[in-house]
């Protein structure tokens, strides 16, 4: 079951500067019904546990203000994931920057 945890998030890990692509922003609902779907019995509680087992943390994005969800967010997050992963497989640094 870990391993098939892993397999779901690592897709939409983000990270640290300290520790490179250790957060996850799927919420732990969503992954037990992930997990259920590949018959597996879970809850959302104990995905919690299993992430902290496997060095995942879980991060959520407030938002403050008017505004709508952009359909294509979690494609841009997606696309940023692929390029951090590229760019690591070929040795190159990457950094994290969070802006306001």
């Amino acid at each position: 079951m870990l391993q098939d945890l892993r397999r779901l998030v690592e897709p939409a890990t983000l990270g640290d500067p300290m520790q490179p692509l250790l957060w996850v922003l799927n919420s732990r609902k969503k992954l037990a019904a992930a997990l259920r779907g590949l018959h597996h019995a879970i809850s959302a509680n104990t995905v919690g546990g299993m992430l902290t087992t496997l060095g995942y943390s879980r991060q959520a994005n407030r938002k403050t203000g008017k505004g709508t969800h952009h359909p294509d967010r979690d494609g841009q997050f997606q696309h940023l994931n692929r390029q951090v992963l590229h760019l690591q497989a070929a040795g190159l640094p990457v950094i994290s920057v969070d802006t306001k």
